[in-house]
């Protein structure tokens, strides 16, 4: 009986060892920026606005985060033909941004990191992850 113990924390052990580690997102780009006077402007509404790019593949799966403690994020993407593909406003319960997306083609993505209003100011970082297939 005194191996019992012993036994039982051997195989935990062993299980936990079998264990397939998660699925971990790998950053591909990380910007800390702030919109702020002198940007871009919006012709629409006169928001500030910033612009990123990232070279994709196709079949790539990317996940892009915008969040600020400052503003309500608004995040636009634009594909290789300055295509709209997604914009989001509040994610996941919150005023940052966030869109997943599997990509159709190679190219030069844009991002277009912005405020919901004219009177969005403030830091931010903006996030590319590759997302596990």
């Amino acid at each position: 009986m005194k191996l019992l113990p012993f036994a039982i924390a051997l195989a935990t052990t062993c299980l936990s060892a079998l264990a397939l580690p998660a699925q971990a997102q790998s950053v591909l780009m990380e910007e800390n920026g702030a919109l702020e006077q002198g940007d871009e402007m919006l012709s629409s509404d006169n928001s500030l606005y910033d612009v990123y790019t990232f070279d994709g593949e196709e079949g790539q799966a990317i996940k892009i985060d915008l969040a600020s403690s400052e503003f309500d994020t608004y995040l636009a993407v634009l594909g290789p033909s300055d295509e709209v593909l997604a914009e989001n406003d509040d994610a996941e319960g919150s005023t940052n941004s966030s869109i997943t997306l599997t990509l159709a083609e190679s190219g030069t993505y844009t991002f277009i990191v912005n405020g919901y209003d004219s009177s969005s100011v403030g830091q931010y970082v903006l996030t590319v992850s590759e997302q596990a297939e």
